[in-house]
């Protein structure tokens, strides 16, 4: 199993210092940085290229032109909740040379999102809760 590359984004410093000791201990999970705001989450994405984003903030951060950046740079991210600890998680996937059968696995895979209810908001992906 190779090793993911975690970026943190939070505000809440208690918060992402409990992830981060929870991450630690897990061999395939590097940290490679904690950052308090997107402008300078978004500066290191674009060299470092994390696998995942985690980012601690409530729904309104992904209205911002900043957070669609980010989502151009990582393939995955997570957003928690401080308040609830709810987590939705945005997943970007690239298929090269797409086929039909391409599409309708997309196609089938929203419409099971959407019959799930995941996709009565305008947030693109899924929520857990814990």
């Amino acid at each position: 199993m190779s090793q993911k590359h975690i970026m943190i984004l939070s505000q809440y410093p208690l918060f992402d210092q409990g992830l981060r000791a929870a991450l630690g201990q897990h061999p395939a999970v590097e940290i490679v940085g904690v950052y308090r705001d997107l402008d300078s989450a978004y500066s290191q994405a674009k060299s470092l290229r994390p696998h995942v984003l985690l980012l601690i903030a409530g729904p309104e951060i992904v209205r911002s032109s900043t957070f669609r950046l980010l989502e151009e740079v990582c393939s995955s991210i997570i957003r928690i909740s401080p308040t609830d600890g709810t987590m939705r998680v945005y997943r970007r996937h690239q298929v090269d040379q797409a086929t039909v059968d391409d599409l309708m696995t997309a196609i089938q895979a929203t419409a099971i999102q959407w019959q799930a209810g995941e996709g009565t908001d305008t947030e693109p992906s899924e929520s857990v809760s814990k």
